[in-house]
C-alpha cells in the first residue's frame, strides 16, 4: 500500500524492525501498517492508490444435520 505520511510516526513494517516515517514523505508498507496508519489519520492513500475495503460478512447457512442423528437405529 502507498501512502503519504501526514503526521511523524514510528512503525514497524515487517513486525522486527522499526523504521522513522516522516511527515510529507511517500511510502510503500504493508497492508497492516498502512492500515493502522489510517486509521489513526497518520497517512492518506497516495493518489491512484486506494484502501481496500473490509470483506463483507457472507450470508451463514443452516449446520448441516449430525449424520450419527439422521442414521436409522440398528437393532
Amino acid at each position: 500500500m502507498k501512502i503519504k505520511m501526514l503526521r511523524s510516526k514510528m512503525g514497524s513494517n515487517d513486525g522486527h524492525s522499526t523504521h522513522y516515517y516522516e511527515e510529507g514523505q511517500e511510502y510503500d508498507v504493508s497492508e497492516a501498517l498502512g492500515q493502522s496508519f489510517l486509521d489513526e489519520k497518520l497517512a492518506e492513500t497516495v493518489a491512484g492508490e486506494k484502501a481496500e475495503a473490509a470483506p463483507e460478512n457472507k450470508a451463514i447457512a443452516k449446520a448441516p444435520k449430525n449424520k450419527a442423528e439422521a442414521a436409522p437405529e440398528n437393532k
